[in-house]
């Protein structure tokens, strides 16, 4: 796969870090999906924060802005912990498209550091919705184009580091991303929770589950 993310990165602008340096040598960055903002993902950075990690909450633009330009700026963020001597590990917890902008930075950055990933509801497969045309509205979410179930569309097109350990967990209730387009292949675990596409980050279950996966590489419980 062709990796022309690097050209321009002298040209963005990073990101301070979270105050909370010094609280804990492993580091969880917190993507959310499109149509939602880190606010939706702020249940599980406190929670994290309370279990003792040195989390980011990293939030992007949905509208107007594509996979290709969100992995821009999510690259260096990324690269500046891996050379940050007081982290010891990087984690990830995902929901849905902020899945596959990790799984897109994974495959462009050079890291050592990266651990396990955690990814709520993610399109792995893509998702059958992208089949629905927006037709005049399409400019205004353009990265959705990259979410199609073809066999050549961006997720099933990335490639899946062994190195790294990934945990699944998809929802009873989801009509955006069906459970078997969450499936990874290589992935070190897999459940699944009675909730809607929206409310797993909030789902109390799930919260339990990120947080037992980053610790041990498996869930409590399916």
């Amino acid at each position: 796969m062709s990796k022309p993310l690097h050209a321009d990165l002298r040209s963005i602008t990073l990101r301070k870090l979270p105050p909370n340096r010094d609280v804990a040598a492993d580091c969880v960055v917190i993507l959310h999906g499109l149509f939602a903002s880190c606010r939706s993902m702020r249940k599980i950075e406190l929670h994290l924060r309370a279990a003792g990690y040195r989390v980011v909450n990293w939030g992007y633009p949905t509208f107007l802005r594509t996979t290709q330009h969100h992995v821009k700026r999510l690259v260096p963020l990324i690269e500046e912990l891996e050379r940050d001597p007081e982290v010891r590990s990087i984690n990830f917890v995902t929901h849905s498209m902020g899945g596959i902008l990790v799984r897109y930075a994974l495959d462009i950055a050079t890291l050592t550091k990266v651990k396990r990933v955690v990814m709520l509801a993610p399109p792995n497969r893509g998702s059958h919705l992208t089949r629905i045309s927006l037709g005049p509205f399409a400019w205004c979410v353009p990265a959705i184009a990259d979410l199609k179930k073809d066999p050549d569309s961006l997720p099933n097109r990335l490639p899946v580091p062994r190195q790294v350990e990934f945990g699944v967990i998809a929802s009873s209730r989801d009509f955006i991303v069906r459970i078997a387009d969450t499936f990874l292949p290589n992935q070190k675990d897999h459940c699944i929770l009675a909730a809607s596409h929206f409310n797993l980050p909030q789902h109390e279950a799930a919260l339990n589950n990120v947080r037992y996966f980053l610790k041990t590489g498996k869930f409590i419980a399916a």
